[in-house]
């Protein structure tokens, strides 16, 4: 750790809407479990990289833009963001978008994410992705293994089992979105908005093998307050593991 070109940045909000607090802590819980695993990955075959830690202040609450100037000033080549609830994506987005105009999002969460006011508010974890589709254009922003959503929200949205249909709209380069209620809760039950169903980590690590190489990505909304956190943290930590390998691989 500390010693790599790839940035673990950690973006610790939680917005004022979070129905339970804790998804603000999820780093210390992540960096406990990162202790618990192999560098070394049998699923690709490679070790984790090398990799810094930065952690960016969080402590005016819901600005984004604060948390979009002090990810300019960080600078980064490769990136993992941990959150964080969900919202962190769309500041990051803002700072990629101008090295990368046409820049695609895989957003893969059980929840589509487009309303356009949640507890009345414009910016809310419930709304991100309708504000990255002001951002970038709805055509560019891909959502895959949702199981709900309210009739307001459209866009490109596929369940997993449309995986095939979602990986053929996607271009490159693209950002990739982890929000950890994707997985099925009665494995990963750490999330603050739980869906039955869900997937497991094997789908996960085929979809992720399958994928061409992202520019950056982020894990979200992983809350170690609503159930008993140590299998999750590990859960989360592989999940990190083979991002990071991804995202270093040539």
């Amino acid at each position: 750790m500390g010693r790599g070109k790839i940035k673990v940045i950690v973006i610790p909000h939680q917005g004022e809407d979070n129905l339970h607090k804790g998804v603000a802590t999820a780093w210390q819980h992540i960096k406990l479990g990162l202790e618990s695993i192999e560098d070394y990955s049998v699923y690709q075959e490679r070790w984790m990289p090398d990799w810094d830690e930065v952690i960016v202040d969080c402590k005016s609450g819901d600005d984004l833009e604060s948390i979009a100037t002090q990810l300019m000033e960080i600078g980064f080549d490769s990136a993992i963001f941990i959150g964080g609830d969900h919202l962190i994506t769309y500041p990051i987005l803002k700072c990629l978008v101008q090295r990368y105009p046409g820049l695609y999002v895989l957003h893969i969460d059980a929840h589509a994410d487009r309303r356009d006011t949640y507890c009345g508010r414009k910016f809310s974890y419930a709304t991100v992705m309708r504000r990255v589709e002001e951002l970038l254009g709805g055509e560019r922003v891909i959502t895959l293994g949702y199981r709900s959503l309210v009739p307001e929200e459209g866009g490109k949205l596929f369940r997993w089992d449309e995986l095939t249909e979602a990986i053929e709209e996607l271009r490159t380069p693209y950002y990739l979105s982890i929000d950890m209620d994707v997985f099925d809760p009665s494995v990963f039950p750490c999330v603050t908005h739980p869906e039955p169903g869900g997937i497991r980590f094997d789908e996960f690590m085929k979809l992720l093998m399958r994928l061409p190489k992202f520019v950056a990505a982020d894990i979200v909304e992983f809350n170690p307050h609503v159930a008993t956190w140590w299998p999750s943290s590990v859960f989360v930590a592989t999940i990190l593991r083979e991002m990071l390998i991804k995202v270093a691989a040539e």
